[in-house]
């Protein structure tokens, strides 16, 4: 259940992973840490909640259900696909900062714009988990246009 969330996760981190190199290539930004201890915690939920089963009530029944935690473990890695789309997202939009003048299609001004009423430009160092934490909850609201 948990694979295909974990393969849009994984091509979320690689793209992830090119922009930040496309941008500085002889180092990655000190974050990139952090995506990988996630994608790494990502592989472990997608392994199934149990690989056998045990008899109980004196072999009555066959099979334990493990619907509760593979449905645990299916949320968790919904919550950190968020978080790594949030990343994502405030990397493309510090990217167009840096691109002006020019401009995007309408859609991706919009949602360029919902981003930065939000979160200003980064001009210096700062502590970005607040940022990371408002754009995760815009994506988690659906706050973010996904066609005009």
């Amino acid at each position: 259940m948990g694979i295909e969330p974990h393969r849009c996760y994984e091509h979320r981190v690689q793209t992830v992973y090119k922009t930040a190199r496309a941008t500085k290539p002889q180092e990655l930004p000190p974050f990139f840490s952090s995506l990988t201890r996630f994608y790494r915690h990502e592989e472990s939920l997608c392994f199934p909640a149990s690989s056998d089963s045990i008899p109980t009530s004196l072999g009555q029944e066959d099979h334990v259900s493990m619907g509760s935690i593979s449905g645990r473990k299916y949320l968790q890695i919904l919550d950190n696909l968020e978080k790594i789309l949030a990343i994502e997202l405030l990397l493309a939009a510090q990217a167009l900062d840096f691109r002006r003048p020019e401009r995007c299609s309408d859609i991706i001004e919009e949602n360029h714009r919902l981003i930065r009423d939000k979160i200003p430009t980064l001009e210096e160092d700062r502590y970005i988990a607040p940022d990371i934490k408002t754009i995760t909850d815009m994506v988690h609201h659906r706050l973010l246009l996904v066609d005009l």
